[in-house]
């Protein structure tokens, strides 16, 4: 069996999406490394009134799909594509 990754497009953002993550070490370090790209805290983009904008929407969704790829990597989740 393969395994794939796939991260959701503009849309299927929500507010606390980034909150809600698990606080594993690797999603812990990504949300770091993002705010120190960004300069500010990567948390500050989920809430309500930030993912009105195009911008904040899609930075959420990165975030958290990579977040998320380092965590299952972490735990031995290697994809096949």
């Amino acid at each position: 069996m393969s395994t794939l990754f796939t991260f959701p497009g503009q849309g299927a953002q929500r507010a606390g999406m980034l909150h809600e993550l698990p606080r594993a070490p690797a999603i812990v370090d990504a949300l770091a490394e993002a705010g120190d790209a960004l300069g500010f805290d990567a948390l500050a983009l989920d809430s309500e009134d930030a993912l009105r904008s195009t911008r904040a929407a899609q930075l959420s969704l990165l975030i958290a799909g990579v977040a998320m790829a380092r965590h299952l990597r972490s735990q031995g989740g290697v994809p096949d594509a």
